[in-house]
């Protein structure tokens, strides 16, 4: 998701592609979670293998919160450069 959202993908887009994830993956996710038989230690492993929009939402809100901006964040806690970003973007634009 924040690759798309550096790419100037529309946020709901991105949103859609990040959940796309579990559709993606429920084959590989079940396959992991069925091997376990006790149930609350499947619904423990769906919890932290299937994504959900409100983990996102709250990421992205403690992102803005604590550096301004997604962009603040890929600068100051990640560390990209304006050149960084622009690379990016050819790579996987072009």
């Amino acid at each position: 998701m924040l690759l798309l959202a550096t790419l100037s993908v529309s946020p709901a887009d991105a949103k859609a592609d990040y959940l796309e994830t579990n559709a993606c993956m429920k084959a590989q996710y079940e396959g992991a979670v069925g091997k376990y038989h006790d149930p609350e230690q499947q619904r423990m492993l769906r919890g932290v293998l299937f994504v959900r929009i409100d983990w996102l939402q709250l990421c992205l809100s403690r992102m803005k919160s604590e550096y301004g901006s997604l962009s603040g964040y890929l600068h100051r806690a990640l560390g990209l450069t304006d050149a960084d970003l622009d690379r990016l973007r050819v790579l996987y634009t072009q």
